[in-house]
């Protein structure tokens, strides 16, 4: 983001080592876990923030959000450009997928499927069966699960690649913004 921040992006972000900013929605207190207060309150700052957001075309966000279909359900993922959906090759992992997709279908907000923890052609071809084509796979590993670092193994690295160029086929021609003002005035 350089120079270009916005004095908000610049106040509530943490610079990585790699450059890469880092922003949390709100902290997780006591209260979210332990379901006294709901946890939906933190996106909704977010939302707004990424409708109005302006990048350039070199520059993107990435929102990691909780498994299943609350985000989507709130709202937050139509102001992405483009959501990635990633699916087990599992009945419920299917079942949250189509949620998910449906909902983003009602906002009018693109998306591609991911398939994860996929250990064969049959996982591959379940997936496919229920979801349709995916951009990629990643497949099942003991050696990821057990470790907290990137495994930079080389259908890692043809994963990512692959991921990389269906987002970039799947993203609008209209920016975030043009999208929000174009929701805004046909609601009048």
């Amino acid at each position: 983001f350089g120079e270009s921040q916005d004095p908000f992006t610049k106040k509530y972000t943490h610079v990585h080592s790699d450059g890469t900013l880092v922003m949390t929605p709100g902290p997780h207190t006591d209260e979210v876990v332990l379901g006294k207060w709901c946890s939906h309150s933190l996106f909704t700052a977010l939302k707004v923030y990424l409708s109005f957001l302006e990048l350039t075309d070199a520059q993107r966000v990435v929102v990691d959000e909780k498994a299943g279909a609350d985000g989507a359900d709130i709202g937050t993922s139509s102001s992405f450009d483009v959501s990635v959906i990633v699916a087990e090759p599992t009945p419920y992992g299917v079942k949250a997928a189509k949620q998910i997709s449906e909902i983003l279908d009602r906002f009018d907000a693109p998306y591609v499927f991911v398939g994860n923890k996929v250990y064969d052609q049959d996982d591959i071809d379940f997936l496919n069966t229920h979801l349709g084509e995916l951009a990629t796979v990643f497949y099942a590993s003991k050696f990821m699960a057990r470790s907290d670092h990137d495994a930079d193994t080389p259908e890692n690295i043809q994963a990512i690649k692959n991921l990389h160029e269906a987002i970039e086929n799947s993203r609008p021609t209209l920016t975030r913004l043009e999208r929000t003002r174009e929701k805004l005035s046909s609601k009048e």
